[in-house]
Parts: C-alpha cells; structure tokens; sequence
C-alpha cells in the first residue's frame, strides 16, 4: 500500500506545485512569492532522494538508509508550498470578514 500511495502521490505533488505555481506567479500573490522557490526544493529534494537511493541499492542495500532525509525535506517543501499558497486567501478572507462586521 504504501509503494502505490507513493506512485500516486509524489507525481500528483510535483505536477500540482509546478502548474499552480507558474499558473499563480503574475497574480494576487505578486512577483515576490516564494511558490517557485518552494515548488523548486519540492522537486531538488526529490532528485537527491532518487539519487541517493539509487547509491544506497547499488551499495547492495547496506549501511544506512541516508535518503530519508531528502525525503522528510520533500515533504516539508510540499508542505511549506501549500501554506504559502493558502496563505494570501487566508489573509484577504480575514480582511473581507472584518470589512463586513464592521459595516
């Protein structure tokens, strides 16, 4: 279960970060957003994580398991890309709720 969850998965978070991030660049969230730079460590760590098992295998599967490490720093980007990503309509919902009690 978990190797096809992972099939799933991590290709649905690299296409996601990638399209969302290149479809919102020009828009609300404005030219300094981080969404690039995060879809960015998304698909670096991901790389090393793919790299680093690959040496471990041919290793013969000995010593120890170091892509964990990419893969923890994998699921930290995606996570920090969806925060930075839901944060702006967090923020303007915060601001149109407070515009609307205070009339």
């Amino acid at each position: 279960m978990h190797g096809v969850a992972f099939m799933l998965g991590v290709p649905s978070e690299l296409i996601s970060t990638l399209v969302v991030s290149l479809a919102l660049r020009d828009q609300a969230l404005g030219k300094g957003s981080p969404l690039l730079i995060l879809a960015a460590l998304v698909w670096i760590s991901l790389i090393v994580m793919g790299v680093s098992l690959m040496a471990w295998m041919q290793a013969g599967a000995t010593g120890p398991a170091v892509f964990g490490i990419p893969n923890r720093a994998f699921m930290i980007g995606f996570a920090l890309w969806v925060i930075a990503t839901a944060w702006p309509l967090v923020r303007s919902g915060a601001h149109s709720r407070a515009a609307s009690q205070s009339s």
